[in-house]
């Protein structure tokens, strides 16, 4: 614009102004007259007002925006003005450092006064929260990172909610699967709280083919010859009935106990057999995704379905799905197949295999362990926990020593550990109702867990033979060894996390063999050398420390009673050099670290069949010359079987482990005294 237009307009601007000033100036403001002709002047129209509220806001988008633009690219030169800066100050590691509340609040007076205050907060909060009965409110808590709150919120799923039927379905349609594997193992659980099953489609052949066809599958893949020799004899070409109607003895030896009692009026007898030689093929790592590739999860719901009453078929189901869970990739599938809530029925049966399965099957499945004993343990097969099996709703477990129990030959982990029946052993012995009430299956868990604080413990089975008449389980001659059978439960042991604190070892009869097998296994190889570093007490049944009479018997009668002995029975001869060796480690480890050991020796001869009695293991064997000693008046059977809590054999061995506990505390306290007394030496210095 030129200076000479500008002037012109400055002056016409002007000229306005005072044009204005005067006309307004020559109004009467105090004359209504004159007010409402200086409102008709000044009065706008409606297509003014219009443009007036649009220049107003235009004015102001373009003020702002205007605004911002500036200010980001101010902050933006600053942001790497100060990211350069502080890549030059730190130094980045690919795990930062978790930050606490003390890390955040500042040490001074009103620092710490916040730091209690939200301290406090976070707990009270929830705490409130738990006593709501709203649903939603409490899968909230239960679904929270913080394991305190999570224990809150399961606590009160758990507890005595007068909820409808349709709040119980949509915090099972609602809630995670590691807080519904976490509900199932609470014992007061709703069974609502767990999803069902879902519709399986209408099958295509019937149960028999698919298990035949699933098992043929299977068998193309496996490099393990004798379970490959025992499915080829499981499945013949021709229909399973012909296996039947030949007899046990038709497969070289083997006897197939589900197929002595087949036949076309025993229903079911012939996928028993299937599901059997199924759970064989479970314990192979590399089956088992194929396993389920097939539907197998499916299949076993058919099974539940049609073959109800017979109940024999649920312990088989639950031990393979034990083995599934072993792959932390099939826990999806198997809880979103409604297997949760199953198992947590099942927790509720008297029948012992199946419990034991069961609870195996879903202390693999929970791997939440920040809210239940801190164990970050896998249960392979013939590892079972059996305390704790539930989870607490009131106080968190807390787990400072395990307890690992090995049965003997010809024993089993659902029938070893069982008290005493007075009826075989006792004359003219009434059964009443409180003998019922009070009998256990398992005494480790119903007496020794009460007596005993902060243990954990463990049941251990393994399949054992007396004979090789009748080999029921395909295991080849050199895998029933002591030395493989110790490395093959070394490892499993060490993935249930045995030797992460003090252990007691427990055994029966060749259980105490494979005991100090493996402690000499674990002194030889470094990767297991803590579990025999944390043992603290071993207590011996009846264990054939010098060898057992039943296999001089088998040596000398043998062949007049056709009893050919097995490997495990042959390892017994008390001229075996092995368990002279094994005797000797034993004793000087022992000496040598301070463990504590405790045996037990019988005084009567035991009914081994054919109407034969036998000693199995004389007193002079079972003494292994290395601590306390003493005979009970029992058998080989039942010396590990306590008649009740106030029995001798009961008390001695409580009393034991007690003395092993209180022995390992106050050398750990003495040695965190010389610690604390050499650093502040040091200190000095």
């Amino acid at each position: 614009m030129s200076p000479y237009h500008h002037s012109f307009r400055v002056g016409y601007c002007c000229i306005q102004r005072r044009w204005f000033v005067k006309k307004i100036t020559s109004f009467n403001l105090r004359d209504s007259d004159s007010v409402d002709i200086l409102r008709q002047k000044l009065k706008l129209s409606f297509k003014a007002k219009i443009g007036v509220v649009c220049s107003f806001i235009l004015g102001s988008v373009l003020f702002v925006t205007h605004t911002v633009w500036s200010l980001s690219e101010k902050l933006r030169f600053t942001h790497e003005a100060h990211e350069a800066d502080r890549r030059t100050r730190f130094i980045y590691i690919d795990k930062p450092l978790a930050l606490t509340m003390e890390d955040i609040f500042p040490d001074t007076f009103r620092g710490k006064f916040k730091y209690h205050t939200e301290k406090y907060g976070r707990k009270v909060l929830p705490w409130v929260q738990s006593k709501s009965k709203d649903p939603a409110l409490l899968l909230n808590l239960a679904e929270s990172r913080d394991p305190e709150i999570r224990r809150l919120g399961l606590k009160s799923l758990t507890g005595d909610n007068d909820w409808e039927d349709h709040q119980f379905r949509k915090v099972a349609q609602a809630c995670s699967n590691r807080t519904m594997v976490s509900l199932a193992r609470i014992q007061e659980a709703d069974n609502r709280l767990f999803r069902p099953m879902p519709w399986l489609p209408p099958p295509k052949a019937t149960i028999e083919d698919e298990l035949r066809g699933l098992l043929s599958k299977l068998q193309k893949d496996i490099t393990d010859t004798a379970i490959q020799k025992y499915t080829t004899r499981v499945l013949p070409k021709e229909k399973q009935k012909s296996i039947v109607e030949t007899g046990p003895w038709s497969f070289g030896g083997t006897a197939l106990e589900y197929a002595r009692s087949a036949s076309d009026d025993s229903e079911g007898q012939v996928e028993l057999l299937f599901m059997e030689t199924l759970a064989i093929h479970s314990q192979i790592t590399d089956q088992l995704e194929k396993i389920v590739e097939n539907g197998a999860l499916q299949l076993f719901q058919r099974i539940l379905m049609e073959y109800e009453k017979i109940r024999e078929f649920r312990p088989l189901i639950a031990r393979i799905l034990a083995n599934l869970a072993l792959n932390v990739k099939l826990h999806k599938l198997i809880i979103e197949g409604g297997w949760v809530a199953v198992l947590h029925k099942w927790l509720s049966t008297k029948d012992t295999a199946l419990f034991f399965y069961t609870t195996r099957a879903l202390a693999n499945l929970d791997r939440d362990m920040n809210t239940d004993i801190d164990v970050d343990a896998m249960y392979d097969e013939g590892i079972y926990p059996g305390y704790p099996v539930f989870r607490s709703r009131e106080v968190k477990h807390k787990v400072k020593v395990d307890i690992v129990f090995i049965h003997g030959l010809r024993g089993g982990p659902f029938k070893t550990w069982r008290q005493e029946d007075r009826r075989h052993t006792e004359t003219g012995f009434v059964v009443t109702d409180e003998f019922r009430r009070s009998h256990t299956f398992f005494w480790p868990k119903d007496w020794l867990a009460h007596d005993l604080k902060d243990v954990r413990i463990l049941n251990v089975g393994y399949d054992t033979e007396l004979t090789t008449w009748n080999l029921k389980h395909p295991l080849e001659a050199e895998k029933r060894t002591l030395s493989s059978r110790s490395a093959t439960f070394i490892e499993k042991l060490r993935k249930a996390d045995i030797g992460s604190r003090p252990v007691i070892w427990v055994g029966h009869s060749m259980g105490g063999l494979l005991i100090k097998d493996i402690l000499r296994l674990a002194q030889s190889t470094p990767r297991y050398r803590c579990i025999l570093d944390n043992t603290i007490g071993v207590l011996n049944y009846s264990v054939p420390h010098r060898g057992s009479s039943l296999a001089t018997f088998s040596k000398k009668y043998g062949v007049k009673y056709t009893i050919f002995p097995s490997t495990e029975v042959l390892e017994l001869d008390k001229e075996n050099e092995t368990l002279k060796s094994l005797l000797e480690f034993f004793n000087a480890i022992a000496l040598q670290r301070g463990i504590s050991v405790l045996s037990f020796g019988e005084t009567e001869k035991t009914q081994i069949g054919m109407n034969i009695k036998l000693h199995v293991v004389p007193p002079e064997s079972a003494d292994p010359g290395m601590g306390d000693f003493h005979l009970i008046k029992s058998d080989h059977i039942n010396i590990c079987k306590p008649r009740d809590v106030d029995s001798a054999l009961y008390t001695l061995s409580r009393d034991f482990m007690r003395k092993c506990i209180q022995k390992h505390e106050d050398r750990r306290k003495k040695k965190k005294r010389k610690r604390t007394q050499s650093d502040r030496e040091e200190s000095e210095d």
